[in-house]
């Protein structure tokens, strides 16, 4: 019976938007007044759980989010995946797909990434009258997928929780991630190419291609060149998960 109430009372609480670790925390003290549990076992048993050097690595990328969300990385990003696919109608489907998921893989937080890409993305395609039903489609489905990609801190958070090599779990889920991207790009991109309403990059001379994708790439590259560093670190053994998400903030910064 003191089970069954605990669960309505945690049920209620969040039904009523109390935050969750609150509802739990008021759950635990249900328990420890109703059921005679040891209210030290319990915190002591906490603190050995949460005393994790891994899970510093969550916060970190989510501060990696929020300074490329604040800087002009997902800007660049953007820019230098249209350079080469702008022409294509439909192709900011594609465009937002791959967005998402560098900058997703980046900064391992899906809220972010549809904050970020979404909000230069979606202004984009509105003015190009691509069909917003098909935008916010795109761009929801996308944004979680960087979180198949490494580094993702669920798949460390996951890691933690089951006593896994945090490596491992990222390899597991790279190709499940870089195949639900391109499957995402393509079923939008066929839904929108025959769609004559939308707006297409006009065509410029190969000198002004050839000047604006120099631009663009210069732009990216410093972005682009942050999955290696991160990724490269941890699969080559010369950092942790962790040590990788410091890097990734300072490297961010700069």
């Amino acid at each position: 019976m003191e089970m069954l109430i605990g669960f309505l009372i945690l049920l209620f609480l969040i039904v009523l938007g109390v935050p969750v670790v609150f509802s739990f925390g008021a759950t635990v003290i249900w328990f420890v007044f109703t059921m005679g549990y040891n209210a030290k076992f319990i915190f002591s048993t906490m603190y050995s759980s949460m005393n994790s050097v891994v899970l510093l690595a969550i916060p970190l990328f989510i501060m990696v989010g929020g300074v490329m969300e604040r800087g002009s990385i997902g800007s660049a990003l953007v820019n230098f995946i249209e350079s080469f696919v702008g022409r294509i109608r439909g192709a900011l489907c594609i465009v937002s797909a791959v967005a998402c998921a560098v900058f997703g893989s980046i900064c391992g937080s899906g809220a972010a990434t549809l904050s970020c890409i979404g909000s230069i993305m979606a202004p984009k395609m509105r003015e190009r009258n691509y069909p917003m039903g098909v935008c916010a489609a795109v761009l929801c489905c996308s944004a979680p997928v960087g979180m198949l990609i490494p580094p993702s801190s669920i798949q460390i958070l996951f890691a933690w929780a089951g006593n896994l090599s945090v490596l491992a779990c990222f390899l597991s889920t790279v190709i499940p991630g870089i195949i639900l991207t391109t499957l995402i790009a393509i079923v939008s991109w066929v839904m929108c190419r025959n769609n004559k309403e939308i707006i297409v990059t006009e065509k410029v001379s190969k000198k002004e291609w050839l000047s604006k994708t120099k631009k663009s790439t210069i732009h990216a590259v410093p972005a682009l060149v942050m999955p290696f560093i991160v990724l490269g670190g941890i699969y080559g053994g010369l950092m942790t998960a962790t040590e990788a998400a410091g890097v990734a903030v300072v490297y961010a910064l700069i």
